[in-house]
């Protein structure tokens, strides 16, 4: 029978096949973990990146760790990114349920 332990928080890391795009959004999920609420980072792309490039590494590296973060662009072309705070997330999608006062 199989035994079951609870993993740490970094576990994932000890993965044997990582892909070469996770390795190089580390810089990103570095970043990212340091971020708290009230600030923001700006990131300005390299010569060979684009913004997009950035808004795509800093997404994929936020739900790597789980973290919900909001991003804008700036007129200069960079990208601010921060924290997204509990009253900023969204709600539920679709049409709201009737209550059942009205009926």
């Amino acid at each position: 029978m199989p035994i079951f332990t609870v993993a740490a928080p970094d576990a994932k890391l000890r993965l044997v096949d990582q892909g070469r795009g996770f390795q190089q959004r580390a810089v990103y999920r570095d970043h990212l973990a340091e971020l708290n609420p009230g600030m923001i980072w700006e990131i300005e792309p390299e010569d060979d990146e684009s913004v997009r490039k950035l808004k795509v590494n800093v997404r994929r590296a936020a739900n790597e760790l789980d973290l919900p973060i909001r991003y804008g662009e700036t007129p200069e072309g960079t990208l601010l990114v921060w924290k997204e705070a509990p009253s900023e997330r969204k709600g539920s999608r679709g049409r709201p349920r009737k209550s059942s006062e009205s009926v």
